[in-house]
């Protein structure tokens, strides 16, 4: 009997892990879509502003599970072939 009440409550344990790891799931990827959307926006921002003031600029996006960085090099105009 005891055993069996054992087993429930680690059976409902389990399931609660498993719902909390599902969870996570869904969270990890809106966060990546959200850091990959906010990544673009700031792409686009980048590529504004060098053009006003005369530069061109090579940039890298380095992704991970949990940040999103960009690696940027701005080069002057006259540096470029």
């Amino acid at each position: 009997m005891f055993a069996e009440h054992e087993n429930q409550a680690f059976l409902a344990q389990l399931k609660a892990l498993v719902v909390l790891n599902e969870s996570l799931k869904r969270q990890e990827l809106q966060f990546k879509a959200s850091c990959k959307e906010q990544l673009e926006d700031l792409q686009v921002s980048v590529h504004f502003l060098l053009r006003l003031v005369g530069c061109t600029v090579l940039y890298t996006a380095l992704y991970c599970t949990v940040h999103c960085t960009v690696a940027a090099v701005i080069l002057p105009a006259s540096n470029l072939i």
